[in-house]
C-alpha cells in the first residue's frame, strides 16, 4: 500500500497499538454498517430526523475507519484497493459463507444455510466484477480507440458521446472517469 503513514505502520509492528488500531477499525466499520442500516430503517418508518442523525454518525464512523486503516498502511491506490476488496469478497464467497452454511445445516437452520449459500454466490460475482474493473483500469490504453466514431456511455447519467477517448468528466453530470465503451 502507498500511504504517507508507512513509517508509522512499520514502527507499529508487534505492538499492542497495532492490535488496538485493528480493533478500532473493526468496531468503527461495524458502527458504520449498522448506522447506515439503522438510518435506512428509520427513514422507512418516516423518522427523518433520526435517519439524518444516524447517517451523519455513520459517516463519522466511516471517517474514523479510514483514519485507522491509514495508520495500518492499508489504503492503496485504486488498483490495490480493487484487488484487496476482490480477495476479501472471494474469501467470503469461497470459504467463509460455505463453511457457515454447513454449520447452519448441521444445527438445523436451513433457511440461514440457504441464505449463506446465496450470499456466497453473490460474493463470488462481486469478486469477479472487482477483478474485471481492475483489469479494465490496468489496461486503460486498450480502452481507447483510433476511431473517432467510438461511442462512449456515461454509466452514471446515460449521456452518450463519440470520440477516440471519453472526456475526463461527463459534460452532463460532471462526474470524472465515468464512461464505458459502447459495444
Amino acid at each position: 500500500m502507498n500511504n504517507t503513514n508507512m513509517t508509522v505502520s512499520s514502527a507499529l509492528d508487534g505492538t499492542k497499538t497495532k492490535e488496538n488500531l485493528r480493533q478500532a477499525f473493526s468496531k468503527e466499520a461495524e458502527a458504520f454498517a449498522k448506522g447506515s442500516i439503522f438510518s435506512s430503517l428509520a427513514g422507512n418508518e418516516g423518522n427523518i430526523t433520526a435517519q439524518r442523525v444516524m447517517l451523519e454518525e455513520a459517516d463519522n464512523d466511516k471517517r474514523l475507519s479510514e483514519l485507522w486503516l491509514s495508520y495500518l498502511d492499508e489504503l492503496g491506490d485504486t488498483l490495490e484497493n480493487l484487488a484487496e476488496l476482490s480477495a476479501l469478497k472471494e474469501a467470503l464467497g469461497g470459504n467463509l459463507y460455505p463453511a457457515m452454511a454447513e454449520i447452519a445445516d448441521e444445527e438445523g437452520f436451513d433457511e440461514i444455510a440457504e441464505k449463506m449459500r446465496l450470499a456466497a454466490s453473490v460474493k463470488g460475482a462481486q469478486s469477479r466484477e472487482l477483478k474485471s474493473e481492475g483489469d479494465r483500469i490496468a489496461s486503460a490504453d486498450a480502452l481507447y480507440s483510433d476511431n473517432p466514431e467510438t461511442e462512449w456511455h456515461c454509466r452514471l447519467c446515460g449521456y452518450d458521446i463519440k470520440g477516440n477517448r471519453p472526456p475526463e468528466r461527463c459534460p452532463l453530470c460532471s462526474y470524472p472517469l465515468c464512461f464505458s465503451k459502447r459495444s
